[in-house]
């Protein structure tokens, strides 16, 4: 027995790999394990595994990692194969900074190549595997793209790898293939990265390795034939990494595959070939591998066609198979986790359908969609399915243009019109006989999934609008088009295809507009206090407004003033072309005034929060009669009604009690003229928000006023103007007296009555207007003259275009404190979030660069994605989240140099960025600083300088800053200790400053979970949990109104609510949170509380000042922490204290006493908290099973 073996006997390392798996505090323990296990000879092979064991889940001192690297070197020098692969197989595990080390220093790149040529085929896999690791891990990649010598050793590397495609053994060949999917997914991120020695060295690497693996594509893909499904999964990435690669290179344009290049079209047709047998593999990951990797590159021969050079590549059948591979999963047992993967792949490929493949497909997958847990996954999902539909039905429409076999049922009609795509928009009117499709659309009719089904659709024509050159394809006026040389040339065939473009993405508007006008009656009244702030009829109207603007520049481009001259114009062109452009606008116009027309005429159906902005459209674009007829009396009615005429008390009566109705889960009574209601303080809150509805309706309908006044006196320069003079002045009169009665209101500001008197005054002067030469002693001598025939003037009014095309849409979400944090106004700015964020790969539009801070462009018009941060509702906003710590000073007020720390925590690529920044605080400059930070938590480092970092020099009174990268390896408490050594002339030896200790807070470290389950499957699901504990705690905030903001405080990021519960006639209350920290392990979080006089327990003596209550009484608190990870646990429990802190922001304290100070500053009242409207005095009386049933309807709101 050795030395090694008698002092550290096996039970011993048992012990502590046991109680390092119950997620027990053995930093010491590890530390002696490691010195008495380094500290003799060498450690036969299953003590070497239990202390590699050691090392891969335990933390390991730095101090002790030489013994470690020393342990490690021998492994892998020694003759027995289980010995070497096992010090391989802990390369991997390694802190780079070790491993770099390794590398330069012992040629651990050398000792790989020649284990890859053992014979022991465990060790070959394993050296294999270890240099896959060294060659793409990125911060390897750096040190070996500064060193000339480490890059062009590593050539020989990949040589070795790309030789093992083809060894013997099928783990050596896995590894091989391992080993290359990784580089191209590294290469690949490493495109969005600026220039770098480090991003040139990988796509050196990446075109070094496929160019290798393509010259020897027979054989590669020979030996991978023979894995096993599984193991074939990184093949799948290989091949379609090379198809993609093949496509763009230069020594892939000869015929037949020789010693110096190699055919396009051959490597794809094996390719293909070789990734139609993974499709009938019985391993579901294969399958998907397989299928995604097959339509890639089906996807490369349709981007690249000239590269086939017309070979017969079976891309549809390849495009229709795996899609029907992918489709044929989804049912399988173990595909619910993995169907959001499943339909995003296939919607993302379903464009390289065939036509009449593609209908039947988009129709099926629209009901599955709604199917799916998450809102990301279901909105991504329709964004593709929508662009889909919209290339499929401008294929139809080109076809029928060129009169060839158009596909029935390939339009976006046809898709629109569908049973379940209809019902769900439009409600239960079209239900089908078929009990389960039924059953599929109860289910998928809850308001947020219409809303995804419609926004998204809304979403994509919109981004399509901003691609399509409308300016470019109509910039030149018809007259230059038409005589212009270009017009048969070239540019005049691609300007009437650019042109034909518009025109489909037209008639796809008016259409999709028509078949989803449903959306606009979906909330025409409060609900639970939400007052139809619906992004659903903001997205419908933009498009109509797009819409309406294309027309109006397509007829300006045709040397039209107005609509009116459509008609005319239409029977003196006879070229065929413009006829046939004409002739589709001329329906379009037709169908968009249908449209505006019954807006107005369904006025009281609408929302109050809508009807400014319908009638701030309808007024730009309706084609106007020229006499005052149903279409102006509607019109009027708007006007009166968004402007408030009428008693402005009966109106703030109705409002109000809307919004009390709402909150109890019931409808509005009837609205009563005589109603004598006084509006109560508890519903001023929501009414004062309501108030913004009234201040937008009066200043869109003082715009519209003043746009219906000048229409009218620009009638003035018209040809017709005095054989349409009566109608416009018994137009005038009736905007007159709707401009007059709004300035006798009381709600009237100074602004805005001088405005509205110079609309009346025009509107005055068109109504007094007399036709030029009246004269009463000439009307005799008039009269007798004989009339001469005249053209009857026309029925609309002629509007110049250039007024009909506006800047934007004036119109957004809330800004009222009492509605913007409404879960309707949040999960509509959320859901706004999502389909830009969706739209912005499909679309081509280029995302924004990621500087941390950048979000994307908002809808015109629409709140900015950075307000999102309390958003609620199932919609994962958590990607690329940055928790941000203030910066805190730790040093002292007397020392000569002041240095802050501040901390950033990406949870996206879990990385936590410390910043420090020293301040020289002398009069002088000083050189010799030396800043050192020791790090205590489950944190790595990712470069040199981790714990010293020595500024050049600090200029008096200016600050340098420094960042220091860590990878943050788990959830656990992380303490940063810095200390600063200065030197200051004439002293003798540098004096160390005493610096306080930084913590990063635990709750910066959570994440919020991406889909929130149902309550009662959240209870379920908990109670098998293996790790809980419970602790009590007491509110500081006292009374009932201090438990509302204390569950105000926990109902925003990380935590996402499960179930609230709140009654506050017995002063109790209930609810649950889920979160998720790093590593997917979720933490429960289940809090109940009560009020109690804790004053008579002999505690809780503070009191609010100035409140005169006493005896307010304090919520005590029981709160329980579920995990499935003992680990996340274990950290919890030693942390409790801060992390509850962090949590509710000081409002909850362990223990019984609040304390005798003065609490932290209470958060304002969240209204999703807030458990009714009713007064205090009437609190006492209300009926439980009441209260129960409002709480039901407010949960299913959401």
């Amino acid at each position: 027995m050795s030395a090694a073996q008698s002092a550290l006997p096996a039970p011993a390392l048992l012990q502590v790999l046991s109680e390092i798996a119950s997620s027990k505090d053995v930093g010491s323990t590890v530390s002696d394990v490691c010195k008495r296990a380094f500290s003799g000879g060498t450690l036969p092979g299953p003590l070497l595994s239990l202390v590699f064991d050691l090392v891969h889940f335990g933390e390991i001192p730095q101090a002790d990692w030489v013994h470690v690297v020393k342990v490690l070197k021998d492994a892998m020098v020694s003759t027995d194969p289980d010995t070497q692969s096992l010090g391989l197989n802990l390369i991997p595990s390694m802190p780079p900074e070790h491993l770099s080390e390794m590398l330069t220093k012992d040629d651990v790149g050398g000792i790989l190549i020649n284990l890859s040529n053992e014979r022991s085929p465990i060790v070959r896999a394993a050296a294999i595997t270890a240099l896959g690791h060294l060659l793409t891990q990125s911060f390897i990649v750096e040190r070996i793209a500064a060193a000339p010598g480490l890059a062009s050793m590593s050539e020989e590397w990949w040589q070795a790898i790309l030789d093992s495609m083809i060894d013997s053994d099928d783990e050596v060949v896995g590894a091989a293939f391992s080993a290359v999917a990784r580089l191209l997914s590294l290469e690949d991120s490493s495109r969005k990265q600026p220039p770098s020695p480090a991003v040139a060295f990988l796509a050196k690497s990446h075109g070094m390795v496929l160019n290798l693996i393509a010259e020897s594509l027979s054989p590669v893909l020979h030996r991978a034939g023979k894995l096993d499904a599984g193991a074939q999964i990184p093949v799948a990435a290989v091949l379609s990494g090379l198809a993609a690669w093949l496509a763009t290179s230069q020594s892939s344009d000869l015929e037949e595959p020789s010693s110096h290049g190699f055919a396009f079209r051959w490597c794809v047709a094996s390719i293909g070939s070789f990734l139609e047998t993974l499709l009938s593999s019985i391993d579901s990951a294969a399958v998907v591998a397989g299928s995604r990797a097959l339509l890639e590159v089906t996807e490369v021969c349709i981007n690249f066609p000239l590269k086939l050079g017309g070979a017969p590549v079976p891309i549809g059948k390849w495009s229709s198979l795996s899609i029907a591979s992918l489709m044929n999963l989804w049912e399988a047992p173990d595909a619910l986790p993995g169907r959001g993967q499943l339909m995003k792949i296939t919607t993302k490929h379903m464009g390289k359908l065939e036509m009449p493949t593609l209908s039947q497909t988009i129709k099926s997958l629209i009901p599955l969609v709604s199917t799916l847990p998450s809102a990301s996954d279901r909105i991504e999902a329709l964004s593709n399915i929508w662009v889909a539909a919209l290339v499929m039905d401008s294929k139809t429409r080109k076809t029928r243009r060129s009169r060839g076999e158009v596909v029935q049922g390939a339009t976006l009609q046809a898709i629109l019109e569908d049973t379940f795509t209809a019902s769900t928009i439009s409600g239960a009117n079209r239900a089908p006989q078929d009990s389960d499709l039924r059953k599929v659309i109860q289910r998928a009719s809850y308001p947020a999934f219409r809303q995804e089904l419609t926004c998204s659709l809304m979403q994509v024509l919109l981004d399509h609008a901003t691609g399509l050159k409308l300016k470019t394809a109509f910039a030149c006026t018809f007259e230059s088009f038409a005589s212009g040389s270009s017009d048969l040339g070239v540019k005049g065939a691609i300007r009437q295809d650019a042109q034909w473009t518009v025109l489909d993405w037209l008639a796809a508007c008016v259409v999709a507009v028509h078949e989803t006008q449903a959306c606009l009656g979906w909330e025409n009244s409060v609900t639970d206090g939400n007052y139809g702030m619906t992004l659903p009829s903001d997205l419908w109207l933009q498009v109509l407004q797009q819409a309406s603007q294309c027309i109006s520049v397509i007829l300006r481009h045709f040397g039209m003033s107005s609509f009116i001259a459509l008609k005319s114009f239409q029977e003196s062109v006879t070229e065929r072309h413009t006829t046939a452009v004409l002739k589709t606008v001329a329906g379009e116009i037709v169908e968009v005034q249908k449209l505006m027309k019954r807006m107005i005429l369904y006025w009281a159906y609408l929302n109050d929060a809508l009807k400014g902005r319908v009638l701030w459209i309808v007024s730009h674009h309706l084609e106007l009669p020229s006499k005052s007829d149903e279409t102006w009396l509607h019109l009027k009615d708007g006007l009166l009604d968004v402007l408030m005429i009428r008693p402005v008390e009966l109106k703030r009566r109705e409002l109000v009690e809307k919004t009390r109705a709402a909150a109890a889960g019931l409808m509005a009574p009837p609205y009563d003229a005589a109603y004598q209601s006084i509006p109560s303080e508890k519903t001023h809150g929501v009414a004062c928000g309501l108030s913004e509805v009234a201040d937008e309706g009066i200043i869109a309908g003082i715009t519209c006023l003043g746009h219906l006044a000048s229409v009218l006196d620009q009638q003035r320069s018209s040809p017709h103007f005095h054989g349409q003079l009566e109608g416009i002045k018994s137009i005038a009169n009736v905007l007159q007296g709707v401009c007059s009665q709004f300035l006798e209101s009381d709600h009237i500001t100074v602004d805005i009555f001088e405005q509205c008197q110079g609309i009346l005054k025009a509107l005055k002067a068109l109504a007094e207007e007399e036709p030029p030469g009246h004269d009463e002693s000439e009307e005799e001598e008039e009269e007798e003259a004989p009339a001469e025939p005249t053209a009857p003037p026309p029925a609309v009014l002629e509007v110049e275009l250039s007024k009909r095309v506006l800047e934007g849409f004036p119109f957004s979400g809330p800004k009222a404190h009492a509605l913007f944090f409404s879960r309707q106004a949040q999960r509509n700015r959320a859901l706004l979030h999502q389909l830009s964020k969706a739209n912005r790969d499909i679309v081509g539009r280029a995302p924004p660069e990621d500087d941390g801070d950048r979000v994307a462009a908002p809808v015109s018009g629409q709140p900015s994605p950075v307000e999102l941060a309390a958003a609620v509702g199932g919609l994962d906003l958590k990607g690329g989240a940055h928790n941000e710590g203030e910066g805190r000073t730790v040093t002292g007020p007397g020392d000569p140099v002041r240095l802050t720390l501040r901390h950033r925590v990406d949870s996206l690529n879990r990385m936590l960025t410390v910043e420090l920044c020293a301040e020289n605080q002398m009069g002088s400059d000083v050189t010799g600083v030396l800043v050192s930070l020791g790090i205590d938590g489950p944190v790595t480092s990712h470069r040199d300088g981790l714990v010293e970092w020595k500024p050049e020099k600090l200029q008096a009174q200016e600050p340098v800053l420094h960042q220091v990268h860590l990878s943050i390896v788990e959830f656990g408490s992380i303490e940063l200790q810095p200390t600063m050594e200065v030197t200051l002339q004439g002293a003798e030896s540098p004096p160390i400053l005493t610096c306080s200790s930084y913590m990063v807070p635990m709750v910066d470290l959570l994440q919020a979970v991406d889909v929130v389950p149902t309550p009662t499957a959240f209870m379920q699901d908990i109670e098998s949990w293996p790790a809980a504990m419970n602790c009590t705690g007491v509110c500081r905030w006292p009374g009932t109104t201090g438990g509302l903001q204390l569950l105000s405080v926990l109902d925003r990021p990380p935590l996402r609510r499960v179930w609230p519960q709140s009654f506050t006639s017995v002063g109790s209350f209930q609810a649950a949170y889920l979160t998720e920290a790093f590593g997917g392990h979720e933490i429960a979080i289940s809090i109940s509380g009560q009020l109690l006089e804790l004053r008579y327990m002999g505690l809780a003596e503070y009191t609010l000042a100035g409140d005169g209550q006493e005896g307010t009484g304090f919520y005590l608190c029981r709160i329980l922490f579920s995990s499935k990870s003992e680990r996340v646990m274990s950290a919890i429990r030693a942390q409790l204290s801060h992390l509850l802190s962090g949590l509710t922001e000081g409002g909850v304290i362990l223990g019984l006493d609040p304390g005798a100070g003065r609490p932290p500053p209470p958060p304002p009242i969240h209204p999703a908290v807030i458990p009714s409207q009713e007064g205090v005095e009437e609190r006492d009386a209300r009926n439980l099973e009441s209260a129960v049933l409002a709480e039901w309807h407010r949960l299913n709101s959401r």
